[in-house]
This record gives C-alpha cells, sequence and structure tokens, in this order.
C-alpha cells in the first residue's frame, strides 16, 4: 500500500484541489495496476539468498556460558580467527572455527553500584548490571571496551596480550556509553 502524505495550507488555492485529487488517485492507480513490473516485485522481495531453518540448525554453532546473557556487542578480529562478544558482565574471545572460548573476563559492576542503581528505581533483576556496549579494537595491542556498569557507565582497555581488563584505566563512560542496556545503540573510535 502507498500512503501519501499531503497537508493542506490555508494558502493553497482552493480551485486546485479536485485537480490535485484527481493526479493521486491516477499515480496511485498506475502504481498498483503495473502488474509484471518492478514496481509491483518491489511488493514481494525475496532475499538474494535463502537457507531452510532444517539445513542452517544443522551447521551451526553455539556459545553460551551459564549465568551471563545478553550477547549482543560482537567484534570480528578476521585475521586473529577470534570472535569477541560483549555480553552481561563478561567479555568473551571465541574461535570463529569452533565457536569455542579461548578466553574470558569478567567485568562485573560492584555490589555498591549495584545498591546505587536499585535505590534510583531501575530492576535489579535487567538493569543494574554491566552490559557490555561497546567493544571495539583501539590499536593493534588494545581493545577499548564501555558497559553500562549498572547505570553509571565506564570505559577500560583491554590487553590483547593477556586478555585482561586494566582496572587502573577506567574512565568515565558517559557521552560513550549508554545508561541503559535496554537502548539502541551504535559506536565507532575516529581519530585516536
Amino acid at each position: 500500500m502507498i500512503l501519501l502524505g499531503l497537508r493542506w495550507e490555508s494558502s493553497f488555492p482552493s480551485r486546485m484541489a479536485p485537480q490535485l485529487a484527481l493526479s493521486v488517485f491516477l499515480l496511485t492507480s498506475l502504481v498498483l495496476s503495473t502488474e509484471g513490473s518492478a514496481v509491483s516485485n518491489w511488493w514481494n522481495l525475496v532475499p538474494r539468498k535463502t537457507v531452510p531453518y532444517h539445513e542452517l540448525k544443522e551447521g551451526t554453532k553455539r556459545f553460551s556460558m551459564a549465568g551471563v546473557s545478553n550477547y549482543t556487542t560482537l567484534t570480528l578480529a578476521d585475521r586473529k580467527g577470534l570472535l569477541y562478544v560483549g555480553a552481561r558482565e563478561a567479555i568473551f574471545a571465541l574461535s570463529i572455527s569452533t565457536m569455542e572460548m579461548e578466553e574470558a573476563i569478567l567485568w562485573e559492576a560492584p555490589a555498591e553500584r549495584k545498591a546505587e542503581c536499585i535505590q534510583k528505581g531501575r530492576s535489579n533483576q535487567t538493569e543494574c548490571f554491566n552490559y557490555i556496549r561497546f567493544l571495539q579494537t583501539y590499536n593493534s595491542s588494545h581493545m577499548y571496551t564501555c558497559g553500562t556498569y549498572a547505570f553509571q557507565p565506564k570505559c577500560g582497555y583491554i590487553d590483547l596480550a593477556t586478555f585482561s581488563l586494566d582496572r587502573f584505566s577506567f574512565e568515565e563512560g558517559k557521552g560513550k556509553c549508554p545508561y541503559d542496556p535496554a537502548k539502541g545503540y551504535t559506536s565507532l573510535i575516529v581519530g585516536k
């Protein structure tokens, strides 16, 4: 269905209204009556490649860890053969070929931060945790990461040689990471 939005202004000449309405009607009729053309194919979009579910299920590899959820932040390090995954209170390095965990960092928000988050009226079941929302290569030896940190965002650096979080490099994450884990978010590092 095509929806055309028209806004009638008070200065619009009333004698032109029937002509405009007729033009809109004819244009809509023309678009809807063109069977077999590129316009009508637009209504029936089919992806260039489709894979039946049963074929996908057979070749799919999964990763999960008990007690960890929200695996939403992904960064691919193709040359190293690793997929970095940011989750709730954890960061993982997974082998691309096997989807097995190579390394892991647990980055939990401390109890004091969680208590402050709860006092602010946030949910202790879903919101008052450290959700990793930013995970990107910084240089050849480090990654930069940010988490919601129980509604008080924090950022820091991961040493890739040891796959450890430099706990002395934490920075304020305001403006770099959302407070709310449910908010959509996109990020990019430019001009290091």
